[in-house]
């Protein structure tokens, strides 16, 4: 027990001198990252889903709101809506070398006036990444009833939740001496009808084609 505690206290010490070292010599920042890599690097379509592009934001459907950006200090983020015929799902895309970035949206649903109903982890499987976990959400509000399902990819992987991220990120900079790129991907339908069943298959279908056409990055 005495060598456990001992070496213990001794991982504790080298993780503090680290983060000590960290403070005063911040690890070098990954490659260079913006909205227009970003949006070069998004899916233009998803099987008959279609990006609709706005002519006052390139590469996006529309711009979120500045402070959104002044909160997460993000390497960028991407809005776009992909529609079909009369269904239209909403995708927000935001990346970041650091891992205060990564805040849970369940926060911001409940501030916009949303009351979360439920919320469950889901394992949505992929062609390209397998199964990945995911947070699924549904709430009610002054519009009505709404679906949400949200996720992160980290330097190890994805994960569901933004504490599990964030831990992520921490361990990457401490052991890779760099900070990476992580993302966090939201997906909201838009339009009556859409089951939670074509939610989870919209998703699926999205990370198969950004990992195609951002080759690897999303």
């Amino acid at each position: 027990m005495e060598g456990l505690v001992k070496r213990t206290w001794i991982a504790a010490a080298v993780i503090f001198a680290f983060g000590l070292a960290n403070q005063f010599v911040p690890p070098p920042r990954s490659a260079v990252v913006n909205e227009a890599y970003m949006a070069a690097r998004a899916p233009e379509s998803v099987g008959p889903y279609r990006f609709i592009s706005s002519p006052d934001v390139p590469g996006q459907s529309y711009r979120m709101g500045q402070s959104t950006y002044d909160t997460l200090q993000p390497s960028g983020i991407i809005a776009r809506e992909y529609q079909s015929g009369n269904k239209l799902y909403d995708v927000v895309l935001i990346a970041s070398d650091s891992g205060q970035s990564f805040h849970d949206p369940q926060v911001c649903f409940t501030a916009s006036g949303w009351n979360i109903t439920e919320g469950r982890q889901v394992k949505v499987p992929t062609q390209s990444h397998g199964e990945i976990p995911m947070t699924f959400v549904k709430m009610k509000g002054s519009e009505g009833e709404k679906s949400a399902l949200y996720f992160y990819r980290g330097p190890y992987g994805y994960e569901s939740v933004a504490r599990k991220m964030r831990l992520e990120m921490v361990a990457g900079q401490l052991i890779h001496i760099r900070n990476d790129q992580g993302v966090f991907y939201r997906f909201i339908p838009m339009s009556e009808g859409i089951s939670d069943k074509e939610l989870l298959d919209f998703a699926s279908k999205y990370v198969d084609e950004a990992n195609r056409v951002s080759g690897g990055f999303f």
